[in-house]
């Protein structure tokens, strides 16, 4: 039997290489935990304008009649028309901003676990939408952060 200076003995411990494990498990976390407090950010940013919105727009609905009394275009059915878009418009951008939301918590969670890539993919381009989620100010470098994360050679393979 020769003698293998580089191979390990059984009586030291399992070391890994300074780069990790090999799984990219550890470039996932930060990117992951971003995601997730975007999403929650965002969703619930979404919720709250949404239905600010929804709620201004009917519940002051005699006070902007009245400011719009003096415009001759302004007829009844279009003012109407006008409120009712806005107060469905605030309704609708609370549920889009919810969904939004709830796929980037769920898409930062598997890409901690390294469970699905697409999914975790999803919710990195889910959160560079500026106009479905509520906060863009925080989920679009996250999202830039988390696409880059994402195509890394080492992270794709650590994905099952």
């Amino acid at each position: 039997m020769s003698y293998n200076p580089y191979q390990q003995s059984p009586s030291q411990p399992n070391q890994t290489p300074l780069g990790g494990d090999g799984s990219g498990r550890d470039k996932v976390k930060t990117p992951g935990i971003l995601l997730v407090v975007a999403g929650i950010i965002s969703g619930l940013s979404g919720i709250v304008s949404g239905a600010s919105m929804s709620a201004l727009f009917w519940g002051m609905k005699e006070e902007i009649r009245k400011e719009m009394e003096n415009d001759p275009d302004m007829t009844p059915e279009l003012f109407e028309t006008v409120i009712n878009l806005y107060g469905f418009g605030g309704i609708t951008l609370a549920i889009v901003s919810l969904i939004a939301g709830i796929i980037m918590v769920m898409g930062g969670l598997k890409m901690m676990q390294q469970r699905s890539w697409g999914l975790a993919m999803l919710a990195s381009i889910v959160a560079l939408v500026p106009c479905i989620q509520g906060c863009c100010l925080l989920a679009l470098p996250v999202g830039i952060y988390a696409i880059i994360t994402l195509n890394d050679a080492e992270v794709k393979r650590g994905f099952r």
